[in-house]
């Protein structure tokens, strides 16, 4: 399933369905934190499985700015349960939030601008960040399909998806799942 769900977010970014592929990304640490850590509450495991996987990979190649777990959290949230994509940062305040549109074959692409003010005796008055669509997306589904990979016989979707009823696949002798 996180297989099928990468492709699919794959799929909205070439056709510039960024914030549905931003909602769908969104959701992969979920699924890798529940695995990961399954005894975490959903916030700390999100967050955790975020750092461990994303963010602490990115500080080995010193790139600057990066979000943390708890900001993507955030985001997540606000999204999913708000579609209002506004966040104000718990452990650092962030004033103004703004996610960049980009499509996916723009060249300039920038994966978060981190700027703030500070007045004449170096107090900080407002903290701006905005952070690229796509390179959100590219970052938490090629770490989710990684962490995957890597430990599939711990994922346990125990569903199927089909095209019809199961009545209708029944009686015509049709297998009836998505392969996925």
């Amino acid at each position: 399933m996180i297989e099928h769900l990468i492709k699919e977010i794959n799929s909205c970014l070439k056709n510039d369905c960024q914030i549905a592929a931003l909602t769908m990304a969104l959701t992969l640490p979920d699924s890798c934190g529940k695995v990961c850590y399954p005894d975490s509450n959903n916030g700390e495991r999100y967050i955790q499985w975020y750092d461990t996987y994303i963010t602490e990979p990115q500080k080995k190649f010193d790139m600057t700015p990066i979000v943390n777990g708890e900001i993507v959290y955030e985001l997540r949230c606000a999204l999913l349960h708000e579609s209002n994509p506004v966040i104000h940062g718990k452990s650092e305040k962030i004033d103004k939030f703004s996610l960049i549109w980009r499509s996916i074959n723009s060249s300039a692409r920038t994966p978060v601008e981190k700027y703030t003010a500070v007045d004449k005796e170096g107090n900080r008055q407002e903290c701006f960040l905005s952070i690229d669509i796509v390179s959100l997306c590219m970052d938490i589904c090629e770490a989710a399909l990684i962490y995957y990979r890597e430990n599939k016989e711990k994922f346990s979707f125990q569903y199927h998806i089909i095209s019809t009823s199961d009545q209708v696949a029944n009686a015509f002798k049709i297998d009836n799942k998505m392969n996925l």
